[in-house]
C-alpha cells in the first residue's frame, strides 16, 4: 500500500474499525508492516479514530447542534439526514425538534389539502401515511399551533388514529394560539411529556366569550390527568374572569402566568386557587378588585421566588403580606392609577419588612398620568427598600409625572445598595431639583459591582463643583452608562467626559445629542491614555 493510496477516501464501517483496532494492537502485525513507516501507521490510526467518532450517536448530536434550524436553514440538516443511516436519526431529531408551525407536520399526510386558505383532510389516512406521520411526529419537542382556517375535524381524526395517545408523544412545549371559537383539538397534544403550555385567545366578543370560557375551563380540568407533569402554564385570555380553581390540582406546576387586561383575577380567587401550591416558584398575574372581604390564608405561596403583578397597590400589599414566608428574590409591580402612587409606599414597606433577607431584584412601573400631581417625592416612597442590602438590580419607571430627586438621594441609594449591579431611573426629574452628573461619584465609591447605569437624563453645570475636583482617580468596572435625553445639559462635553473617565475608566456612554459628544470625547481620552501607557512601557523597556 502506497502513501498516495492512504489519501483515497474509503467508507469505514463499524466492523472494519473493530478489525483494524485488533490488528493494530500489535506493532509487528502484517497491516502495520504493509503500511511502511511508523508515521504512516499513526496517520492511519487517526483516520480510523475519526471515523469511529462519527459513528457515535452522542458525538454526532453535539456536532449537529451547531446547525440548529432556528438559526440556520433547515436544508443543512436535511442534507445530513440523507448522508447515511448513522447521520439520519440525530439529524432528523434536530430538524424536527422545534416546529414554529404545525402545518409543517400536517403536510406530511398525502390527504392534507391547503386550498384557497382552507385546510382539511381530503379522504382517509392510510396505514402507510400514518406510519410516516408518526416517524416524524415522535421527534417534535416544541410546537406552535395556530389552527387558522383549519377544519376542526382534522385533529380529532388524527387523535382517533393515535388511539388515545398524544400526536407528538415526546412533546415538551406547546404554544396554542387561536381565535374563538376554541375547539378541542388541543386535547390531541396533551401527554405526560408536556412541561410547558401556553394558550392565547383573542378576538373575544359577547357572542363567543361564554363558549371560549367553558373551553378554557375544560382544558384546566383535564390537565391534571392528561399532563400531570406540567410545570409552566400561561393563559393569555382577554375575556371574563377565569375560574382558576382547577389549577390548584396541578401539583407539579412551577410557573404560572395569567394575562387578562380586561377582566383581571380577583385577589380572593387567586388565594383560593393558588396560594397553597407548594412548588409554584414564578407567578405573573393581573389583579382585580372585588368587594369580597380580605381573607387570611396563613402561609401563602411557600415556594414563590419571582412575582410579576399588576393591580391596585392595596391588593398587591395584601398579597405581599400574605406570602411573608416566601423566598422571594425578584418582584415587579405595575400600577396605572394616579391615585395609587401614594399607596406604592405601603407596597415598598411590605417588601422591606418581609423580604429584606431574600429580595435582590425590584422593578417598579407607574403610569401616573395626572398633571395635577406635584413632583413625586420618590425617596420617601422608596425609603423602606433601602433596607434591602442585597439589592442587585433596581428599576423605577414613572411616566407622565415629575419626580423630585436630589444628589443626596442618589448618594443614599448608592450607600444602601453596595451589591447593586444594574440601576435604572426612567423618570423625568423636576427642574427645581434635578440630580447632577456629579452624583455618580457615590456609585463609584460605594458600589464596586455596578455594571450598568441608566438615566432619563442628568443635569450638568459649566464647571464641576469644587468638591469633585479633588476626587482620586478610580478603577471602577462600570461598563455602560445610558442617557435617553439631554435636557439640563450645560457643561463642556470634554470636561464632563473627563469627570466620567476619572471615576469610570472603562465605561461606554450611550445617549443622544449632547451625550453623543460626551461619548466621542471619552473615546479620545481613552485613546490618549492608551498611547501614554504604551509610551511609558516602551521607555522602561
Amino acid at each position: 500500500m502506497t502513501e498516495q493510496s492512504l489519501n483515497v477516501y474509503v467508507p469505514i464501517s463499524p466492523a472494519l474499525t473493530t478489525s483494524i483496532d485488533k490488528a493494530c494492537s500489535n506493532s509487528t502485525c502484517m497491516t502495520c508492516r504493509s503500511l511502511g513507516s511508523r508515521d504512516m501507521v499513526d496517520s492511519f490510526r487517526v483516520q480510523v479514530a475519526s471515523a469511529k467518532a462519527l459513528l457515535t450517536d452522542d458525538i454526532l448530536r453535539d456536532i449537529f447542534l451547531h446547525l440548529d434550524p432556528r438559526c440556520k436553514t433547515r436544508s443543512d440538516l436535511a442534507r445530513l439526514a440523507r448522508v447515511c443511516k448513522f447521520f439520519s436519526e440525530p439529524a432528523l431529531d434536530l430538524l424536527w425538534k422545534d416546529l414554529s408551525d404545525v402545518f409543517l407536520l400536517l403536510r406530511i399526510l398525502p390527504s392534507f389539502v391547503d386550498s384557497d386558505g382552507q385546510k382539511f383532510l381530503n379522504g382517509p389516512i392510510t396505514q402507510d401515511a400514518w406510519s410516516r406521520f408518526q416517524y416524524y411526529a415522535r421527534r417534535v419537542r416544541s410546537l406552535v399551533v395556530r389552527p387558522t382556517n383549519l377544519d376542526p375535524s382534522v385533529f380529532p381524526q388524527l387523535a382517533h388514529h393515535a388511539t388515545r395517545k398524544p400526536l407528538c408523544p415526546s412533546l415538551v412545549s406547546l404554544e396554542w394560539r387561536q381565535d374563538p371559537p376554541m375547539d378541542q383539538g388541543l386535547f390531541a397534544f396533551l401527554g405526560e411529556s408536556l412541561r410547558s403550555l401556553s394558550i392565547s385567545l383573542f378576538g373575544l366578543n359577547h357572542n363567543n366569550v361564554n363558549h371560549a370560557n367553558n373551553a378554557i375551563k375544560g382544558v384546566l380540568y383535564i390537565l391534571r390527568s392528561c399532563a400531570p407533569r406540567l410545570q409552566d402554564l400561561t393563559l393569555d385570555y382577554h375575556g371574563p374572569c377565569l375560574e382558576l380553581l382547577p389549577i390548584a390540582h396541578l401539583h407539579a406546576l412551577q410557573k404560572l402566568c395569567v394575562r387578562s387586561c380586561v377582566f383581571p383575577v380577583s385577589t380572593t380567587q387567586l388565594f383560593h386557587s393558588c396560594a397553597g401550591m407548594s412548588n409554584l416558584r414564578e407567578l405573573s398575574i393581573t389583579l382585580g378588585t372585588t368587594n369580597d372581604p380580605v381573607i387570611s390564608f396563613g402561609t401563602a405561596f411557600p415556594a414563590l421566588e419571582v412575582l410579576d403583578v399588576t393591580g391596585r397597590t392595596s391588593d398587591v400589599t395584601h398579597l405581599l403580606s400574605a406570602m411573608s414566608s416566601s423566598p422571594l428574590h425578584s418582584v415587579m409591580i405595575c400600577e396605572f392609577n394616579p391615585v395609587e402612587w401614594r399607596g406604592l409606599e405601603t407596597c415598598c414597606a411590605a417588601l422591606g419588612i418581609h423580604f429584606s433577607a431574600s429580595l435582590t431584584i425590584v422593578r417598579l412601573v407607574s403610569d401616573v398620568d395626572d398633571s395635577n400631581i406635584g413632583p413625586l417625592q420618590v425617596l420617601q416612597t422608596l425609603q423602606p427598600l433601602l433596607q434591602l442590602q442585597r439589592m442587585k438590580s433596581f428599576e423605577l419607571s414613572i411616566t407622565d409625572a415629575l419626580v423630585s430627586m436630589l444628589d443626596q438621594d442618589i448618594s443614599a441609594m448608592a450607600k444602601a445598595w453596595p451589591e447593586i449591579e444594574n440601576l435604572t431611573l426612567n423618570c423625568d426629574f423636576a427642574p427645581q431639583s434635578p440630580p447632577s452628573i456629579y452624583s455618580l461619584a457615590a456609585f463609584a465609591h460605594h458600589c464596586p459591582n455596578l455594571g450598568k447605569l441608566h438615566f432619563t437624563s442628568l443635569t450638568s453645570t459649566k464647571h464641576p463643583p469644587s468638591e469633585f475636583m479633588t476626587i482620586k482617580a478610580l478603577s471602577h468596572p462600570l461598563r455602560q452608562l445610558t442617557f435617553w435625553f439631554d435636557y439640563g445639559f450645560a457643561g463642556s462635553p470634554m470636561e464632563i467626559a473627563g469627570f466620567i473617565d476619572h471615576i469610570f475608566p472603562d465605561v461606554e456612554v450611550l445617549g443622544y445629542a449632547a451625550w453623543e459628544e460626551v461619548s466621542d470625547a471619552l473615546v479620545l481620552l481613552k485613546r490618549a491614555r492608551r498611547a501614554e501607557r504604551d509610551r511609558v512601557i516602551g521607555t522602561s523597556a
